[in-house]
This record gives structure tokens, sequence and C-alpha cells, in this order.
């Protein structure tokens, strides 16, 4: 009895690791798809969860949380820290245990069954990690900026791409000291390095640039410039400084809005 207890032990202590180490490399991997890139992580969950059982796949997802945690780079795009798990979309990551804990208290209703009881409930656990994360991002960056709308944090969640920095200059025509029309758009937004930038533009103009700008100030001229000058991955400070350190302080020169 105590030798079985001692293999379970160490079957537990080889397998454990061994799967936590898979859900990080399947983090890393990077999928292609329209609009926004994901990764395969949620399958290394999933394949950690059916594979171990409901008990050790939970515990395999505990471990590589805390590791990215700890600051090892187990998250998407070799992230690390606990900075990754308390931001605005840590949640969605916290949110895969919850999405565990109901797949192991689910596993009566679907072990040895009917596949589409399986599919239901990986369906039911994505809902419950996304609404999750949703609310997550909801209070983290309401603390931050004020209050919104569950539907702009819906919308902000739908380029997740996006990275804080970014600049935008709107052209407005006027005539006789009135407004008419609006000229050009330029919109230069910092993002992840795996987003393709012809999407990274289409994204921004839909989601962005039209729900925000009156139509009746834009017309077939207006022009739009999204990242104009290519790709934006470095941002801040250290895409900013020159060689004495100084940010700068604007873009243009001779604005309409001085400082």
């Amino acid at each position: 009895m105590e030798k079985a207890t001692n293999r379970k032990k160490l079957y537990d202590l080889a397998v454990i690791p061994l799967f936590s180490a898979a859900i990080a490399v399947c983090s890393w991997i990077t999928v292609p798809f329209p609009g926004v890139p994901f990764t395969m992580q949620i399958f290394g969950i999933f394949l950690s969860l059916f594979t171990l059982g409901g008990k050790r796949g939970t515990i395999s997802l505990l471990v590589y949380l805390l590791l990215g945690a700890a600051g090892v780079p187990v998250f998407s795009s070799f992230r690390g820290g606990i900075s990754v798990l308390l931001g605005t979309t840590g949640g969605y990551l916290l949110g895969f245990l919850p999405m565990a804990l109901l797949i192991w208290l689910a596993e009566p209703f679907f072990s040895g069954k009917a596949l589409w009881r399986k599919v239901l409930v990986c369906a039911a656990g994505v809902a419950v990690c996304y609404a999750f994360g949703t609310v997550w991002f909801l209070v983290v960056y309401t603390s931050k900026t004020g209050p919104i709308g569950v539907w702009a944090v819906l919308l902000k969640c739908v380029l997740p791409f996006l990275l804080p920095d970014g600049k935008t200059q709107v052209t407005v025509e006027y005539r006789d000291g009135v407004p008419r029309r609006i000229a050009t758009v330029i919109v230069s937004a910092q993002h992840r390095e795996e987003v393709n930038i012809d999407e990274l533009r289409d994204e921004i103009i839909t989601h962005v640039i039209t729900p925000t700008l009156p139509l009746a100030m834009t017309d077939r001229d207006t022009q739009y410039f999204i990242n104009p000058t290519g790709r934006f991955v470095i941002g801040g400070p250290a895409g900013d400084s020159g060689l004495t350190g100084r940010k700068l302080i604007v873009d243009t020169y001779g604005g309409y809005a001085r400082h």
C-alpha cells in the first residue's frame, strides 16, 4: 500500500511539471487568425485537464500560473511577472482557474459518455474564463481611467494586441471659422510584435476611428493614415528618447493647441 502511494506521488511529481511546461510551450505558439492573433494556450490547458484528469490538470495549470507570477516567461510573447497577472488583461489568465475547476467538477457529467457532453463543458468553461476576464478588465481599467460602460470594455477587449503608447492627429478643415469636414486622420498605435500590420490598420478603422468620428464630418476624400511609418512595437521613452535622454513633448510644430 505504501509503495503504491509512493509511486503515485512520484508520478504526480513527474507529470504535473511536464504538463505545466506543455502549457507554456503552447502559450508561445501563435496561430494566424483574421483580426486578433491567438495562441495555443487554451489547447495546452485542455490537453492537461483531459489527459491528467481534473485534479492533476488543475494543479498543473496552477503551477504554470505561479511560474509566470514568479517572473518565468511562460506567458504568451514570452512574458512573465506578477504585473502581467495584475494588469488589465490578467483576468483572462486567472480566469483559466475557475474554468479548470468547472471541468474538474463536471467530470461525472462527461467522463466515459457522449462527446457532446465534453464539448458542452469546454464551451461553458471558456465562457466562465472570458466572463471573469471581462469583469477583471472592467475593474482594473476603470480604477485607472474612471467609470466606463461594459460595452466600452468589450470594445477594448476586441483589440488586445494594442499596447499603451499611441499618437493621434485629426486635421479639420474650417470655413469662416466653422469646422466643416475632417481632412485627414493619423493614428500611430503601439502593438504586439505578432500582429499583422494590414489587419491592425483595418481593425483600428473599424473599431476606433469609425465609432469615434462624427459621420457628417467625413467624406470620400477624408484620408486615413494608420501607422504610416510601419510597425510600432517599441514605445514609450525607449522609442522616442534622443541621445540626451529627452522625451519629445510634441511631434508637430505650430499645432492648434499650444502647451
